[in-house]
Order: C-alpha cells, then sequence, then structure tokens
C-alpha cells in the first residue's frame, strides 16, 4: 500500500513538471495572480492554436546564476514546437531576452525582436502594467508570424507596407492639421466640425489638440507612434493627440507638457471609458472623438478651478463649520443677563484711585534707510510645456 501511495506521488510530481514546463505563460516571482496565470496561459494557447506556432512567456526569480542555462533548458523540458518565440526575464539576475526559433529565426532580426522586448520592458513591465505586457508580447507575435513580414519586426521602425497587406492611405497631412482620418472613420462634414471643435479648445488653453486615425502602423508600439507623431508635426510645446489604430483596435492619447500631463494624461483611462461608451467600440467615431475633446476641456478646467464638486463641497463643510461655531458662542452667551441696577456693575472691594501722575521714562526711535528703487537683471524661461509624454491607451 505504501510502494502505491509512493508510486502515485511520484507520478503526480512528474506530472506537475510536466505542465509547467509545458506552461507558455510562467511566473514564479509572485507578480501576477493566479487567476492572472491561468487566465494568460488559456490566452497564449489560444493564440497559438491559430497560427502553428509558440509564444513563450517567462519570468522567474533567480536562474542560480545561469541565466543562459536556464533560458535553454525551459525551451529543451517543454512540448513546443519548432517555430517558437519565448521571452525569458530573471528578475534577480538582472536579465531579460528574447529567443528565437525555427522560422521565428530566419524570418526576424535578432536586434528588431530586442527592440520589441526593450518596448516591453520599458513601457509595460516598468510601469507594472504586467498582464498588459504579456498580452502585447504574443499579440505582436502571433501578428507578425501570421502576416509573414518582408522586413523585420522592429518597433521602433517607421510603419511600410507588407507583401500582401491592405493598402491603407499614407498621405501626409500638412503640419499643424488637428484630424488626420487616414483609416476614413469620417465623413466630410464630421471631419470640419472635429477641427473646428479641436481648434476652439486648443486655442482655449494654448495648446494643439489632435485626432489623428490609421488603417495600420505596422509593427510599431502605439504609444510610440502617437508621441512621435505629435513632436514630428508642428503641434505646440504642449498638447494632447488621439491616435486610433484600427488593424489592432488600438486607442492611445499622447499628453505633452507639464500642464496637460497632470490633468489629461492621468486620465487617460477615464478618457477612454467615456469614448467607449459614446460610440468607440460600436462605430459611432464622431460622437467618441467629440467626447475625447470635450474631455480634454473639462479636466484642464478641473486642473485650472477645480471640479463642480469639489467647489459644492467645500461650501457645504464651509457651512457646517460655521453652524457649529455659531452654535458654540451662542451656549457661552447663555449666562448673561440684562442688570437694572448701576452697582451690579462695580466690583466689591476693587481698587480704588486716589492719585495719577504721568512720568516721562525714555524715548526709543527706530530709523530704517529708504532703498531706491532699481531693476535687477535676470532670465525668463522660453515657452514649452517641459515634463516630456504622458497619457496611455487601451482597445476597443
Amino acid at each position: 500500500m505504501k510502494r502505491v501511495i509512493i508510486i502515485t506521488a511520484l507520478l503526480l510530481c512528474v506530472i506537475s513538471l510536466s505542465v509547467s514546463a509545458s506552461s507558455r505563460f510562467y511566473d514564479d516571482t509572485g507578480v501576477f495572480t493566479d487567476e492572472q496565470k491561468e487566465i494568460l496561459e488559456e490566452y497564449y494557447l489560444q493564440k497559438c492554436e491559430e497560427t502553428g506556432a509558440d509564444v513563450l512567456f517567462v519570468m522567474t526569480g533567480s536562474t542560480g546564476g545561469d541565466f543562459d542555462g536556464a533560458e535553454e533548458n525551459y525551451l529543451k523540458n517543454g512540448d513546443w514546437r519548432s517555430d517558437t518565440v519565448m521571452f525569458f526575464l530573471s528578475l534577480d539576475d538582472k536579465l531579460y531576452d528574447t529567443v528565437l526559433c525555427g522560422a521565428f529565426n530566419e524570418r526576424f532580426d535578432a536586434d528588431a525582436a530586442s527592440a520589441l522586448s526593450d518596448v516591453l520592458m520599458t513601457d509595460y513591465l516598468k510601469e507594472g502594467k504586467y498582464e498588459e505586457g504579456a498580452r502585447f508580447f504574443v499579440d505582436e507575435w502571433i501578428l507578425a508570424f501570421k502576416d509573414e513580414p518582408s522586413i523585420p519586426v522592429n518597433a521602433a521602425s517607421e510603419s511600410l507596407p507588407l507583401d500582401g497587406e491592405e493598402e491603407y492611405d499614407t498621405t501626409p497631412a500638412p503640419d499643424g492639421a488637428l484630424v488626420i482620418d487616414r483609416a476614413h472613420l469620417l465623413s466630410d462634414e464630421e471631419k470640419e466640425a472635429l477641427e473646428a471643435y479641436a481648434r476652439e479648445i486648443g486655442e482655449k488653453y494654448g495648446i494643439s489638440v489632435v485626432v489623428l486615425t490609421e488603417g495600420s502602423i505596422g509593427y510599431n508600439y502605439v504609444g510610440t507612434y502617437a508621441d512621435d507623431y505629435y513632436d514630428g508635426h508642428g503641434y505646440l510645446p504642449e498638447g494632447a493627440l488621439l491616435l486610433i489604430n484600427m488593424e489592432g483596435r488600438d486607442w492611445y492619447i499622447s499628453t505633452n507638457g507639464e500642464r496637460v500631463n497632470k490633468s489629461v494624461g492621468k486620465k487617460y483611462e477615464a478618457i477612454g471609458e467615456h469614448m467607449i461608451d459614446a460610440g468607440l467600440s460600436s462605430g459611432d467615431y464622431y460622437a467618441a472623438f467629440s467626447r475625447y475633446i470635450k474631455d480634454v476641456d473639462k479636466y484642464l478646467t478641473y486642473a485650472k478651478y477645480g471640479s463642480p464638486l469639489t467647489a459644492v463641497i467645500s461650501i457645504v463643510i464651509g457651512l457646517i463649520v460655521g453652524l457649529i461655531v455659531r452654535a458654540v458662542l451662542m451656549g457661552q452667551l447663555k449666562s448673561v443677563r440684562k442688570k437694572t441696577e448701576a452697582n451690579a456693575y462695580v466690583k466689591n472691594d476693587g481698587v480704588r484711585i486716589t492719585q495719577s501722575n504721568d512720568v516721562f521714562l525714555y524715548k526709543n526711535v527706530s530709523r530704517t534707510e529708504r532703498q531706491s528703487s532699481s531693476s535687477s537683471g535676470g532670465s525668463r524661461s522660453g515657452g514649452g510645456g517641459g515634463g516630456g509624454h504622458g497619457g496611455g491607451g487601451g482597445k476597443f
């Protein structure tokens, strides 16, 4: 009986090790919850089954000082297809790498793979966006494998057409244009109305408010693409740009300048929800983009004057405090009564003054020299918002 129990336990251990080694999504760092790991493992499996290639995401605490060996062992011990790409990160070793196997190695450039890994680390993992980063990695590589691009994957490169890819509008927009609809989501009348609305709000705050729609941005990361577009097309030092990428169903709000970063950039998630509620997912793009511009106006107004709710709360608190103070003061006056006789105001056995004299003791005069007015030299900071780019995005 004991032998049966021992053999069963050993079999379970072997099975569990096999399952662990065959996991396309693996994490022993505690960064991901068990629920997230289960969801992401299923997501990776689904994506891989669609293409006939394997994408692996591995995060481990320590490799015992043998990073290359641990990386190689994970690839050898799993039941993987010949066409496999793996992201491997060791938090203790402070090292990460992307390994390309089979067709991935033949068709894609290693430097470009490193660039995409850098985007994963910089824009997702280091920012604490772990689940988004894991999805980003598998989405990018599966898309690359399915589309069979004629160029290497490079998240930092310019968007180039792929063999057999649908043609998209790439007509250059004039510098300073506020609504650039390359995905053809708007009618001419809607585009003109949004352009006027964006210009009105922009002039109100001295910023640029931009809407950019693209059919495809190739293998560029949406955040980098949006930031670079804003920087390279003659917009004001402060502003916000909404990018819509129809191929990936991505939306991204890039903000620039400290004032806009603090007000609009930190509210990108709320703005995204508002756009989706307004019709971004259902195809009412005019309403969604109008809501985006409205929110830019709203959050900049809140930053300058405070929100109406804050003002109401302040007034209510002030009234409550005032009523409490008034009640306390009135309570202290309840013992006061009107006296009908004059001697009621005279203190018994009080001080009696029989003689008074004014005696001069000394004089003290303080003199302060008055400074003559003069202008002092100095430097004035020039225009520009500073603070770099902010914002964020999601899917619709």
